[in-house]
């Protein structure tokens, strides 16, 4: 929404601060997916990613691709701010974690 006066009656507006995000893809019956993915976001990936978290809200996008049953995705954005020093090269989320597998 574009602007504050059309948010629909019992909803919020909340203001976040710009931000770099990390993006991850979870994949699979919802909820397992997207709680299969934190426990790898915040364990494995963050702590050698040559990142941290920002401080402010992770977000979860779901759209269309929610009702595909078991396989269903949902976009979380990790809000973070790079670390001095090289970025290491890091591989993408292991199939197990994204399916919940």
């Amino acid at each position: 929404m574009s602007q504050v006066e059309q948010v629909p009656p019992g909803m919020r507006v909340h203001r976040l601060p710009a931000s770099r995000y990390a993006i991850f893809t979870a994949r699979c019956e919802l909820p397992a997916a997207v709680i299969a993915a934190y426990p790898y976001i915040n364990d494995e990936w963050l702590p050698t990613s040559g990142s941290a978290h920002a401080g402010t809200a992770t977000l979860e996008w779901y759209d269309d691709r929610r009702r595909r049953g078991t396989e269903a995705e949902v976009d979380i954005y990790l809000p973070i701010i790079i670390k001095p020093g090289p970025i290491p090269l890091h591989p993408a989320m292991p199939d197990e974690v994204a399916t919940g597998a």
